[in-house]
């Protein structure tokens, strides 16, 4: 969740192609060694395979459910994401990401905070106070 969080944010400031389908989408293209400087990680074959391994489960796993009492909808936030190796050796990621998902407020408000490690206390309040963020209800509730 943290990291397709500062994925938002990173490609928030780069340049991209429009696309569409029945929903508007977003093209980035970007070196994966940028996001991993943006993480302010290592760029060793470890970290490399760790984000590629990320970037395989961020193109299956996040959906954006709508359901009211006229329609329903499910929109996939991630449609297409390659990341393949130029002949100088350098890898590079091509995503696609909904215009949607740019509509959610909770990666641009809390941008420093994901550039820090966090403990397990201070992460689960953060995801409890996101979650509730991201709530269409009118009413939020934070359980102590």
């Amino acid at each position: 969740m943290v990291t397709e969080l500062r994925l938002l944010v990173f490609v928030r400031g780069l340049n991209y192609t429009p696309g569409k389908l029945s929903s508007k989408f977003r093209k980035y293209n970007f070196r994966l060694r940028d996001f991993l400087k943006y993480n302010k990680k290592a760029p060793n074959q470890h970290q490399l395979e760790k984000l590629k391994g990320f970037f395989d489960l961020v193109k299956e796993n996040f959906i954006i459910e709508s359901f009211t009492d006229t329609h329903y909808r499910m929109l996939i936030t991630i449609p297409e994401c390659f990341v393949t190796k130029s002949e100088q050796h350098i890898w590079n990621v091509e995503i696609w990401i909904a215009e949607e998902l740019f509509d959610y407020f909770h990666p641009f408000l809390f941008p420093d905070i994901f550039k820090t490690k966090l403990s397990t206390d201070q992460f689960q309040v953060l995801f409890e106070i996101i979650k509730v963020y991201s709530s269409t209800d009118i009413r939020k509730e934070f359980h102590i």
